[in-house]
Order: C-alpha cells, then sequence, then structure tokens
C-alpha cells in the first residue's frame, strides 16, 4: 500500500489561541470523523491522529525559526502579473504574509495513494487546510511538495471551493494541486512547474523573449491543469495552450528533464 504525503510550514503573526477540540470540530461540519493517536501530546500538538481516511499531525507554533526565504523568492514576486486575472496563487501577497509572520507550526498529512484518481489527495489536502483556516490566523504557507507560499486570501479562496460540493464530491482546486513560478532573467521570461510529478509527468517550463510574464504563466498553468485532468504530453508534439501553439522538446531545469513549451 503506497502513502501519499504532503507537508507545509504554516505561519502566523501570533500564537494560535485555538484548541484541538475546536479543530476537531471544524473538520467535523465538514464530515469528518476526527480520533487521536496514541502518540498525541497537548504539550507539542494541536492535533495528531486520524481525520476520516486521513493522517493529519499539526504541531503547536513556535517562533519562527526560518532565516531564508523559500528558493525562488523574492524573484517569483517581482514579475508584472495581474494576479487577479489569473487563478495563479499571488506571490506578492504571500510573501508579504510571510514576512509578516512570527510563528510557524508543521503540518504533515497522509493518505493511500490512489494510483487512478491522484486528485483525491489534493482534494483531501484542500479540506485539511481548510478546517485549519477556519480556527487559525494563518497568514501565509509553504507547501513544500510544490514549494509554493500561499497568502491568506488565496488559501481562503482556493481551500473554499475546493470544499464547494459537486456530483463527484469536493471541488477540485489546481492552483493547490501544483506551482506555477515565472521570473525575469535579463530579457527573457521564464516560467515553470512543479508538483506535477505527483500526477505522474514531467514538469513544464517556458523560456522566451517575445511574451509577457502573464502569458508565460499561462502556457504553464493551461497545461498543468490539462496533465491533472490525465492529459499526457510529450517531446515532439504541437499543443495549443495559453493562446498559443507550442513545440514540445526535451529540456532541463534545475538538473531536473523538463517538458518544453515552445511557442512558434
Amino acid at each position: 500500500m503506497e502513502i501519499t504525503q504532503f507537508t507545509a510550514t504554516l505561519f502566523y503573526s501570533d500564537s494560535p489561541k485555538v484548541t484541538t477540540q475546536a479543530l476537531i470540530e471544524a473538520w467535523g461540519l465538514e464530515g469528518y470523523t476526527c480520533e487521536l493517536s496514541e502518540e498525541f501530546d497537548p504539550r507539542l500538538d494541536f492535533f495528531r491522529g486520524f481525520r476520516g481516511g486521513t493522517f493529519v499531525h499539526l504541531q503547536k507554533p513556535s517562533p519562527i525559526q526560518i532565516d531564508e526565504l523559500p528558493d525562488h523568492y523574492p524573484e517569483n514576486a517581482q514579475t508584472d502579473i495581474d494576479f487577479d486575472k489569473t487563478y495563479l496563487i499571488n506571490p506578492r501577497a504571500a510573501l508579504e504574509g510571510f514576512q509578516g509572520s512570527l510563528f510557524q507550526s508543521e503540518l504533515l498529512f497522509r493518505v493511500v495513494k490512489d494510483e487512478d484518481q491522484p486528485r483525491v489527495a489534493h482534494n483531501e489536502w484542500a479540506a485539511v487546510l481548510l478546517g485549519i483556516f477556519q480556527v487559525c490566523p494563518i497568514n501565509a504557507v509553504w507547501a513544500h511538495q510544490t514549494g509554493v507560499l500561499i497568502g491568506r486570501e488565496d488559501l481562503a479562496e482556493y481551500t473554499s471551493y475546493a470544499n464547494t460540493q459537486s456530483e463527484e464530491g469536493g471541488q477540485f482546486a489546481p492552483s493547490l494541486a501544483f506551482g506555477v513560478f515565472c521570473i525575469r532573467d535579463g530579457n527573457l521570461i521564464k516560467a515553470w512547474s512543479t508538483g506535477l510529478e505527483h500526477f505522474s509527468h514531467q514538469n513544464l517550463y517556458v523560456e522566451n523573449s517575445l511574451i509577457t510574464p502573464q502569458e508565460a504563466c499561462q502556457i504553464v498553468f493551461n497545461v498543468g491543469y490539462s496533465i491533472t485532468a490525465n492529459w499526457r504530453f510529450e517531446v515532439g508534439q504541437t499543443a495549443e495552450a495559453g493562446g498559443f501553439f507550442c513545440k514540445i522538446q526535451a529540456a532541463e531545469l534545475f538538473d531536473e528533464a523538463v517538458l518544453q513549451f515552445v511557442p512558434v
């Protein structure tokens, strides 16, 4: 039996005065029954145990210990993108929330891996975050599986959306499932994805001097979303993404083999 595991660091302005019972009640309103594990320590943990079919461990906060920014910040927050017109996480707001925080706590999440429906784990992850967000004044979340900082407003919007019920259950929020980064390198715009390996696919890369940061990110996001819906892309193909026809070629980024989408 394979396990999907996600981890994150949560950041706060002040140490939250939340109780374990309040957290259990928040998840209960989402329809989940919670059971504390024998290892639960009320001196160290907000929660440690089972929430429905998932295992969750949320530590109590401590003074912030991270003295360096996550990789690709602040560069990822310095491109001229109107995030209100996209489904992208706003890195500027997230960075402000992170830099305004004084406390942090660690979150661990595990669920049995579903090879046929990898979105299920991400839906459960979003539901876990929503319950915590409803009782804890979170400034930002650093999702380690994607490397993305998520600010308070985006966390509220996308966890709420993910827990809006549809015929299939919770909605899938791609903005929380994989990351999109964008930086300016001289006259080049570089955009790439993170986290698509959780959908058994290579990550994506765009490098171009003739398109805007927003257009580059739109290519990456649109293709990434298709991948989460079980589309597959290969070297040598052409594909339409973000309003551009792109050739797909092999590339390497940060010592990882990726698919580069080249607008033509």
